[in-house]
């Protein structure tokens, strides 16, 4: 993610981008996970993990906050998704 904070600044990687990831997959993972969960589940994942190994991290967070294993696992997908084509 070295390249992803690169680019757009370490404030907007921390701070304003899971803001705005979590927006678009809030209907997805409901009411289990808030945005101060997410934001921490993306500030612990996003440092140390890339590609497969972000989505995993993700996916295992949001399973941790009670989101079922399948909708846990395609919003990661999606993430992820959205981070590489950042990159």
């Amino acid at each position: 993610m070295a390249r992803l904070a690169a680019k757009y600044g370490k404030v907007y990687v921390s701070k304003t981008l899971p803001k705005i990831v979590y927006k678009k997959v809030a209907k997805l993972i409901g009411k289990k996970v808030s945005q101060a969960k997410f934001l921490h589940i993306w500030n612990n994942t996003i440092g140390v993990a890339t590609g497969a190994a972000l989505e995993s991290a993700i996916a295992k967070g949001l399973k941790a906050c009670g989101v079922p294993k399948g909708i846990a696992n395609t919003a990661a997908t999606i993430i992820a998704t959205a981070v590489g084509i950042l990159v």
